[in-house]
C-alpha cells in the first residue's frame, strides 16, 4: 500500500512540475513577444538630424560596386555605392528632371526643363536630340511654352520615342517623335485625331501601341468606358485600330492585353528615374520590405514574423505652408527611398544630410554624398 501511495504522489509531483514548466514557457514566450513588440513598435529610436547621428559616416563598409547616378540641379554625377570613383557626367542648360537608361545600359536620356540629350555612357559623347526652344522666363503671356515627356526605349536599345508639347494662350501643338540611333534621325508621328496617350513598345520592338479611352453616353451599355487599342507601324508610322474593349474604369491594366495576344514591353519603366512621390512601404521581389510607420520610424521586415525599427526620420517645416497647417511638424526630411538592384541596400535622399545608404538587416547607415540628390538611380548592368 505504501508503494502505491508513493507512486501516486510522484505522478502528482511530476504532473505539477510539467504544468509549472509549461506555464513558465508560455509566460516566457509572452514576455519575449511583448518585449519584441515594445522594442519594434513603441520604443523611440534615434532621430537622424545631424551627421553625428549616423553611426557610420561613410559607406566604405558597403559590399557593392553599384554605380549610383544622381542629379543635383543641372549637374549629373556618378559614384560607387561604397563611396569610391566619383565622377562629373554632364551639366545641362537647365535643371534636370529625369534620367532614363536604355535597356542594355549603354545609353542615357537626360531630360531637363527645355532640352532632351542623349549620352553614350561608353564613349561619353552627348548629343542634343530636341528642345522646346523657347525662353521660359519670358513674362509675355502670349509667349509659347512647352514640355518634353513620355520617354520610352525600344527593347533593343536602338530606338526611343518621346512627346514634345507646345502651347500658348491661343493654340496648342502636340508632336510625337521616333528617334533611331543607327541613323541618328528623328521621325514625327502625327495623330489622325486628338492628342495621343503614352506610347508603348511591343516585346519585339517592331511596333508601337497606344490606348484611347472614351466614356459611353448610352444607358443601354453595360460598361462605362470603351478602350481602343491602336498599333503604329514603324515603317509607315500609320495608325491601325487592332482592339476594342469594354471596361468599367478609365484605366485598363496593360497586363490584360497579354491575354489578347498583344505583348507590351514594360521593363523600360524600371530604368527611368525622376522625382518620386513618398510612399510608406518599399517592397522587394524576394519578400523583405522597408516601411515608415505612423511615428515616422523606418522599419525593416525580413520575414512575416518580425519587424525591426531602425531609426526615426526628423520632420522639417514646409516652406509653402503656414505654421497652423504644418501637419505633424512639417515634411519628412527623407524624400526618396529606393532599393538597389541587388536588394541588399536602400539609398535615401535626406534634405540636409545628402544621400544616405542603409543596410537594413544590421541597421547600418552611411553618408554617400553630402548634398541631397534631386534624382538618383542606376542600371543593373553597371556593377
Amino acid at each position: 500500500m505504501v508503494k502505491i501511495k508513493e507512486v501516486g504522489y510522484l505522478k502528482q509531483v511530476t504532473l505539477l512540475t510539467n504544468r509549472t514548466l509549461l506555464v513558465g514557457v508560455v509566460l516566457g514566450q509572452m514576455l519575449l513577444i511583448g518585449l519584441l513588440y515594445w522594442s519594434n513598435y513603441k520604443l523611440e529610436r534615434k532621430t537622424i538630424v545631424v551627421e553625428e547621428d549616423i553611426e557610420y559616416g561613410s559607406t566604405k563598409w558597403v559590399r557593392s560596386k553599384t554605380v549610383v547616378y544622381y542629379v543635383q540641379g543641372k549637374h549629373l554625377r556618378s559614384i560607387y555605392l561604397n563611396g569610391k570613383n566619383r565622377k562629373d557626367i554632364f551639366t545641362a542648360p537647365q535643371v534636370i528632371k529625369e534620367i532614363n537608361f536604355s535597356p542594355d545600359g549603354r545609353y542615357l536620356l537626360i531630360l531637363s526643363m527645355n532640352d532632351l540629350h542623349l549620352l553614350d555612357i561608353e564613349t561619353k559623347h552627348v548629343k542634343r536630340i530636341n528642345s522646346v526652344d523657347i525662353d521660359q522666363n519670358q513674362e509675355d503671356s502670349n509667349k509659347r511654352r512647352g514640355v518634353i515627356s513620355g520617354l520610352r526605349w525600344s527593347p533593343d536599345s536602338l530606338k526611343f520615342c518621346y512627346e514634345l508639347a507646345r502651347w500658348s494662350e491661343y493654340s496648342q501643338q502636340d508632336d510625337l517623335f521616333l528617334y533611331d540611333l543607327p541613323t541618328q534621325k528623328s521621325r514625327k508621328i502625327k495623330s489622325p485625331t486628338r492628342r495621343i496617350s503614352s506610347l508603348y513598345w511591343d516585346e519585339k520592338g517592331s511596333s508601337l501601341y497606344f490606348l484611347r479611352h472614351e466614356m459611353k453616353t448610352s444607358d443601354l451599355k453595360l460598361s462605362a468606358y470603351e478602350v481602343y487599342v491602336f498599333q503604329i507601324s514603324l515603317d509607315t508610322l500609320e495608325f491601325k485600330k487592332v482592339l476594342q474593349l469594354p471596361t468599367e474604369t478609365a484605366d485598363l491594366p496593360l497586363v490584360s492585353l497579354d491575354l489578347r495576344g498583344i505583348k507590351l514591353f514594360r521593363d523600360s519603366d524600371h530604368f527611368a528615374f525622376k522625382r518620386i512621390v513618398e510612399k510608406n512601404v518599399y517592397l522587394t521581389k524576394k519578400g523583405p520590405f522597408v516601411g515608415i510607420d505612423e511615428k515616422d520610424h523606418v522599419y525593416y521586415v525580413g520575414n512575416k514574423w518580425f519587424r525591426k525599427r531602425i531609426f526615426k526620420i526628423a520632420r522639417k517645416p514646409s516652406k509653402n505652408a503656414a505654421k497652423q497647417y504644418q501637419y505633424k511638424g512639417g515634411d519628412l526630411t527623407i524624400r526618396q527611398i529606393r532599393w538597389t538592384p541587388d536588394e541588399k541596400y536602400l539609398v535615401m535622399d535626406h534634405v540636409d544630410l545628402g544621400i544616405l545608404v542603409l543596410e537594413p538587416i544590421m541597421g547600418r547607415v552611411g553618408r554617400l554624398v553630402d548634398i541631397g540628390g534631386d534624382i538618383f538611380g542606376w542600371h543593373p548592368n553597371h556593377l
